[in-house]
């Protein structure tokens, strides 16, 4: 099976994933704190979360069991270095430099360039 990259966008699909996984964290979070009642309101967001995102990669991400998770991960590393390093520029340069290379990895498509830029220019 092979990408559409014309129908996926991979930097946006990729940043989707992140705060899927991002999202359930929060909600598992939340779950150790709440009462019993909104624990399960919690808990079965989480698990939704979870399950959409599996299902998403499944049809977006085709790619090897071995890689599967390190597509997630670099997803949730790089939706979480935007989200707390904002100020550090060069470190946000080498966790997109890192993203960038396990991404290329698993889709075989070079990323260097912002391909969502690249796609809206285009759609004039």
């Amino acid at each position: 099976m092979s990408m559409d990259y014309d129908k996926l966008n991979v930097t946006d699909s990729l940043a989707l994933v992140g705060e899927l996984e991002h999202t359930r964290r929060h909600l598992l979070r939340s779950a150790q704190y709440a009462d019993e009642e909104d624990q399960v309101f919690y808990l079965v967001l989480a698990k939704q979360c979870q399950e959409a995102r599996r299902k998403y990669m499944e049809k977006n991400f085709p790619v090897d069991t071995k890689l599967w998770c390190l597509v997630k991960c670099a997803a949730t590393l790089r939706q979480l270095t935007y989200e707390t390093a904002t100020k550090d520029l060069e470190f946000l340069k080498e966790i997109d430099s890192i993203v960038d290379e396990i991404m290329e990895k698993a889709t075989g498509k070079d990323l260097s360039e912002c391909e969502s830029c690249a796609s809206d220019r285009k759609e004039k």
